[in-house]
């Protein structure tokens, strides 16, 4: 759920071709604007997970490792969600009446 967040709030994968989902999973908890500002630099130098950890320091929430895959790879699986599920439109409906308001994801961008 976290990537497709970043995926819905960021944008196409596809702008930071250089990088692994370990790196998108690296930024995750800090805000948008800041993780779209590491993942530019990080794709442009070539960063590895290590080095983005460090540019990020202490202050990001700690998650659960994400598996190794590529950028491309993730991407497609994102696609193949969507497609798959072919209610994207109704999954909002779906979790607003799970608890969360109509929106939600999209708001926090």
């Amino acid at each position: 759920m976290r990537f497709y967040e970043q995926w819905k709030c960021l944008g196409n994968f596809e702008e930071w071709p250089k990088l692994m989902p370990t790196h998108f999973r690296e930024v995750q908890g800090l805000p948008w604007e800041r993780q779209r500002e590491l993942l530019v630099q990080a794709n442009a130098e070539g960063w590895t997970v290590a080095r983005l950890h460090e540019a990020i320091g202490a202050r990001k929430p700690d998650f659960p490792p994400a598996p190794a895959a590529s950028a491309k790879d993730a991407l497609r699986s994102i696609k193949t969600l969507e497609n798959g599920l072919g209610v994207r439109d109704h999954l909002e409906a779906d979790l607003s009446e799970a608890g969360p308001p109509r929106g939600v994801l999209a708001a926090g961008c």
